[in-house]
């Protein structure tokens, strides 16, 4: 058996090689003189991308801790201030108290016959001091969190929070490939005024499992109301001890030489992994055992 060549043929094809490989160096030149990509390393890309998602999970990560913090100071907040808004008391504030028992800051529930915690929503001023919270605690981050962004849902047992915006971070190129980049970075800066290659969202949203106690809170005021009919029939101290529980337990005293009662009522069975003493809401009553009421018949 005989191998027949064609010369010709062979001839062709090595030129075709030649062809090729002429114009594969042109465009390698070419790649090389206009876009510079051979100076950028294998990966580069995808690592400024990781650095992004490393940078999105710190960012998740703070705002879960801020969050778990936030809950429990908005509770010691709503404690301190007796349900109002800080130096927004309607009926002013008494104390700080040198006293045996009781020492601290008491806004007046009571005053002038007026019932000065009647509009106080436990819920509305939790939501308050939680985002006052959260947005101190995201100031101190070194990238800039969106403020008053949150929409919050309180339940039993635990409490939510949905960003109502997104939060941008830039992807950030090497500073000496910078360069390379300027067109996409011109187009990222008038899009979404950001200074980088491109954008990560990210919507961290957290969860706290915790009982606020909200509802226990809520309860006061009722309780009040009981306490003030209850003084005019039984002395304050059997009317504390009734409205008094091992959970929620109401000390009491009188500021000597007037007729205004101070109170400290403990929320023994709300366990804050922060701080081991209990949350104390302090308010004031004055002159309760004159309190003017009209009996329902």
């Amino acid at each position: 058996m005989r191998l027949f060549k064609n010369k010709k043929a062979m001839d062709y094809s090595a030129f075709l090689v030649i062809i090729v490989a002429i114009v594969v160096v042109f465009l390698v030149i070419q790649l090389y003189a206009k876009l510079d990509v051979f100076k950028m390393r294998i990966g580069e890309q995808e690592v400024v991308l990781m650095n992004a998602y490393q940078e999105g999970d710190k960012l998740m990560l703070f705002v879960d801790q801020s969050a778990k913090y936030s809950v429990y100071k908005a509770l010691g907040d709503i404690a301190f201030n007796a349900g109002f808004i800080f130096q927004n008391e309607p009926c002013g504030v008494i104390g700080p108290l040198p006293l045996k028992d009781i020492t601290g800051r008491y806004p007046f529930w009571f005053k002038d016959n007026k019932k000065c915690y009647q509009d106080i929503d436990f819920y509305q001023i939790f939501e308050h001091y939680l985002n006052f919270n959260l947005d101190f605690y995201f100031s101190k981050y070194p990238s800039y969190i969106p403020r008053d962004n949150y929409e919050f849902v309180v339940s039993k047992n635990e409490i939510l929070g949905i960003p109502v915006k997104p939060i941008s971070l830039p992807l950030i190129a090497p500073a000496d490939k910078k360069e390379h980049y300027g067109e996409v970075m011109s187009v990222v800066l008038k899009e979404f005024d950001a200074i980088g290659i491109g954008i990560y969202v990210v919507r961290p949203s957290f969860r706290v499992d915790a009982d606020a106690l909200l509802d226990d809170f809520s309860s006061l005021p009722s309780k009040v109301d009981a306490l003030l009919e209850c003084v005019h029939s039984s002395g304050i101290d059997e009317c504390v001890k009734e409205i008094s529980t091992q959970e929620v337990e109401w000390l009491f005293e009188k500021i000597p030489d007037t007729e205004t009662y101070v109170f400290d009522v403990k929320m023994n069975n709300l366990d804050n992994p922060f701080d081991s003493d209990p949350v104390v809401i302090r308010f004031a009553l004055e002159n309760p055992l004159n309190f003017y009421f009209v009996p329902n018949f």
